[in-house]
C-alpha cells in the first residue's frame, strides 16, 4: 500500500514538475531578453537627432514634436471631408457619438486632448505632444466596422487619386524630354518597416512611398489570418522585444503618442488565447493591422506612387549623385524615370516559392499562380466594363427598363468570382480576398465558397503560414475574413510533414496559439511531400511521399494548399554588379543593414540569415529557439529604427 501510495504521488506531481519547469525555462528566456534589450534603445540615437537639429539651425527650432504635428496637418488636410463626415454626432457608433459631444464641450470648457485618453506618467516632450486627438479620433473608427470601411475607401480614393495626378506630371516631364521628377526620400514598400521608417522620417523630410499593391498597407489588407505576434503594451517604455513590455508587432518608432501603435486594434477582430500562466493573449487580424499601417502612411508621407514596381535591376546613381529608379506600371505595363535623394528598400520578405524538389511541382505551382493572374485580369477587365454601363444607365432617366438592367447589372458584379486553383497559396488568398472586398463582398461570390464540407485539402508544410491558412479555410479566421452567417466547416484535410496523430497530441507540441489547428477530421503524414500534380484534367491533386518504409505513396485531394517557402535571396543579388555596397552602422555602430551611394537596405529584404544579425538578436533568437524569426517586425524593427535615427541624425532636414 505505501508503494502504490508514494507511485501515486509521483504521478500526481508530475503535470505540477512540468509546469514549474516550462516556467522556470520562461523566466530564463525572460532574464536573457532583458539582458539584450539594448538593441531597441533609442536614447542615444534621439540624443544625436536633437543635436543634429541645433546644429542646423541659427534660430529656435522647432522640436520634433511640433515638426511632426505640422506636417501631419498638412497631410490630412485633403481627408478632412472625410473625417467631417465620420466625425458625426448622429454616428451608428456610440463611441463616435461619445466622442463627438465631448469634443464640443471641451472646445466650450477649454478642455485638452489629454483628457480623453490615457497617457504615460513619463514621456519625453520634444518628440510627444499630449494635446492630440488623434489616437481617440481613431479608436472609435477602427472599432466600428462601417466607420473604418468608409474611412479606408477615403483614403484609398485619396492615395490612387495622387498617385495619379503624380504619373500623369512625370509623363509630361518625360513628354517635354526633362529631367525625371526629384523626390526627397523614397520608400520603396507600403508594408509595416514602411511605416516605422516614415514615422520617424516624415518629420525631417519630404517622404514618397512607392508600392507595386494598389494602395497603402498591403497585401497585410488582403491576408484574412490572424497575426502570429503580440499587440499589447503595458509599458510605454518597455522594449519591443519578446515577452517583455512592449509590442513585437512593429509599425511605428517607439515612445510616439503622435502616431496610432498596434494596441488601438486591441478592441477589434482579435484572437483571444487563454495562458499557462493565467493571462490572455490576443492576437489581432492581418486586415485591421494594414488598415491601421495605411493609416500611418497617410499621416507621415507626402506623396505615393502605387501599382508602380521599381526595377532593381538598372538602379543607378546619377552625376549629379542622386539615385534614378524605373518604375513599371503594373497594370499597363510602361516604364517611367524617377530621381530620389535616398532610397530605402523596405519590401520585407521575398516572394513565396515552393520547396517541394519535383519537376512536375514546380510546373504545375507555377502554371497555377499564371492562371490565376491571367483570370484576375480578365474579371477585373470585365468589371471595368459593366461597372461603366451601369453608370451610364444610372444617368439615363428611371424606366421600368432602365431599372431592370440597372439591377442586372448590379447582380452579375456582385456576384463576379473567380475559380479557385488547384494549387493554392497564401499569396493567392490574398489576391483572390482583394478581389472579393474591391466587387463589394458580396457573400455569393465568396472567395472559398468552392471548399465545401466534403472537399479534401491537403496542407504542405507545418509553418505558422500554414497554421493560419488552416485557422481560415476551417472557419477560425477573424471574423472579417468571412461573409455575414458564415458557418465553420470541419472539412477532411491531411497536414505533411507532421509527427503528431491526433490532436491532443498537436497541441501539446505546438504554441497555445494555434491550438485547434488539428481538427477531429485532420489527419497527418510524418513525411515530406515529394512531388504532386494535377489529374483527371486538372480536377483532383495527387500528392505522393515516402512512408517509414521508404516506399512513395500516394493521395489524391480535391485542392492543395503550398506553405513550404519563401524566396531569401537577397534583394541586393538584383543590384547592377557595379552598385557600391557595404554594411552600414547606425551611430552606435551597430549593424543595421546594407547599402551604399544614399541607397539603404534593411529588414527581411536582406535576406540575412541569423548570424548576419547583431549579436543582441542572435542572443535572443537562440533563447527563443524559433529559427523562423529571422523575418519577424520585432528582429526588423529596430534595424529599421536604428536606420532611420541615424539618417535623421546625419543629413540636411528640408524643414529646419
Amino acid at each position: 500500500m505505501t508503494e502504490n501510495a508514494s507511485s501515486d504521488s509521483h504521478t500526481s506531481l508530475r503535470p505540477v514538475r512540468q509546469m514549474q519547469s516550462r516556467i522556470d525555462q520562461r523566466a530564463q528566456i525572460e532574464q536573457l531578453i532583458y539582458q539584450n534589450k539594448n538593441i531597441a534603445a533609442i536614447d542615444v540615437l534621439r540624443d544625436a537627432l536633437l543635436t543634429h537639429m541645433a546644429h542646423m539651425s541659427l534660430d529656435s527650432c522647432p522640436s520634433p514634436a511640433q515638426l511632426h504635428l505640422q506636417k501631419r496637418q498638412k497631410r490630412l488636410r485633403p481627408m478632412l471631408p472625410c473625417l467631417r463626415q465620420l466625425l458625426d454626432s448622429h454616428s451608428i457608433s456610440p463611441r463616435m457619438r461619445s466622442l463627438v459631444h465631448n469634443m464640443q464641450l471641451a472646445a466650450q470648457l477649454g478642455w485638452q486632448a489629454q483628457d480623453f485618453r490615457q497617457l504615460p506618467s513619463v514621456f519625453d516632450r520634444r518628440f510627444n505632444c499630449a494635446n492630440d486627438f488623434l489616437e481617440p479620433i481613431f479608436s472609435a473608427i477602427f472599432e466600428e466596422k462601417v466607420l473604418l470601411r468608409q474611412w479606408m475607401r477615403g483614403l484609398d480614393t485619396h492615395v490612387e487619386a495622387s498617385s495619379a495626378r503624380l504619373l500623369e506630371a512625370m509623363d509630361r516631364q518625360a513628354q517635354r524630354g526633362e529631367a525625371p521628377l526629384r523626390a526627397q526620400v523614397v520608400l520603396v514598400g507600403g508594408g509595416p518597416l514602411a511605416s516605422i521608417v516614415a514615422s520617424i522620417l516624415g518629420a525631417f523630410f519630404s517622404v514618397t512611398v512607392v508600392t507595386e499593391h494598389s494602395s497603402l498597407g498591403k497585401p497585410w489588407r488582403n491576408r484574412p489570418l490572424y497575426i502570429n505576434s503580440s499587440s499589447l503594451i503595458t509599458d510605454f517604455h518597455g522594449a519591443p522585444l519578446p515577452l517583455l513590455a512592449g509590442p513585437t508587432t512593429r509599425i511605428i518608432g517607439r515612445q510616439q503618442l503622435n502616431n496610432l501603435d498596434v494596441d488601438l486594434l486591441l478592441q477589434t477582430d482579435i484572437k483571444s488565447v487563454p495562458c499557462e500562466d493565467g493571462s490572455t493573449a490576443r492576437y489581432i487580424a492581418g486586415p485591421r493591422l494594414g488598415d491601421l499601417v495605411a493609416t500611418n502612411l497617410l499621416c507621415n508621407v507626402d506623396a505615393y506612387l502605387v501599382n508602380q514596381r521599381v526595377e532593381v535591376s538598372t538602379m543607378r546613381q546619377t552625376a549629379n549623385g542622386r539615385l534614378r529608379l524605373t518604375l513599371m506600371d503594373m497594370r499597363s505595363g510602361d516604364r517611367r524615370e524617377m530621381d530620389a535623394s535616398a532610397v530605402f528598400l523596405l519590401t520585407g520578405p521575398g516572394r513565396e516559392q515552393s520547396k517541394v524538389p519535383g519537376a512536375s511541382s514546380q510546373r504545375v505551382y507555377q502554371e497555377a499562380q499564371a492562371q490565376l493572374d491571367a483570370t484576375l485580369r480578365q474579371i477585373r477587365h470585365q468589371f471595368s466594363w459593366h461597372d461603366e454601363a451601369l453608370r451610364r444607365l444610372e444617368a439615363v432617366p428611371s424606366m421600368p427598363g432602365v431599372r431592370a438592367q440597372c439591377q442586372w447589372l448590379r447582380t452579375r458584379l456582385a456576384q463576379m468570382y473567380v475559380p479557385l486553383p488547384r494549387v493554392l497559396t497564401l499569396t493567392a488568398i490574398e489576391k483572390l480576398y482583394e478581389l472579393w472586398d474591391d466587387f463589394g463582398a458580396d457573400p455569393l461570390a465568396f472567395p472559398l465558397n468552392e471548399l465545401g464540407r466534403k472537399q479534401s485539402i491537403a496542407y504542405i508544410g507545418n509553418g505558422d503560414t500554414m497554421r493560419t491558412l488552416k485557422e481560415l479555410v476551417d472557419g477560425r479566421g477573424p471574423l472579417s475574413a468571412y461573409p455575414e452567417g458564415c458557418q465553420p466547416h470541419n472539412r477532411k484535410s491531411t497536414i505533411y510533414n507532421e509527427q503528431a496523430t491526433t490532436p491532443q497530441e498537436y497541441d501539446q507540441v505546438n504554441r497555445r496559439r494555434y491550438q485547434g489547428v488539428y481538427t477531429p477530421t485532420t489527419t497527418s503524414i510524418p513525411g515530406k511531400a515529394r512531388r504532386y500534380r494535377t489529374i483527371k484534367d486538372a480536377s483532383l491533386v495527387e500528392v505522393t511521399h515516402q512512408d517509414e518504409q521508404g516506399r512513395l505513396r500516394r493521395r489524391v485531394y480535391n485542392y492543395l494548399f503550398d506553405c513550404t517557402g519563401l524566396q531569401r535571396t537577397p534583394i541586393e543579388t538584383t543590384l547592377p554588379a557595379s552598385f557600391p555596397l557595404q554594411g552600414i552602422s547606425d551611430l552606435q555602430g551597430i549593424t543595421v543593414g546594407r547599402g551604399g551611394a544614399e541607397l539603404f537596405l534593411t529588414g527581411a529584404a536582406l535576406g540575412w540569415r541569423i548570424s548576419d544579425l547583431p549579436g543582441e538578436l542572435q542572443r535572443i533568437i537562440q533563447g527563443l529557439g524559433i529559427a523562423e524569426n529571422t523575418i519577424s517586425l520585432w528582429v526588423n524593427g529596430p534595424l529599421a529604427e536604428r536606420l532611420a535615427y541615424t539618417y535623421a541624425a546625419t543629413r540636411p532636414h528640408s524643414n529646419t
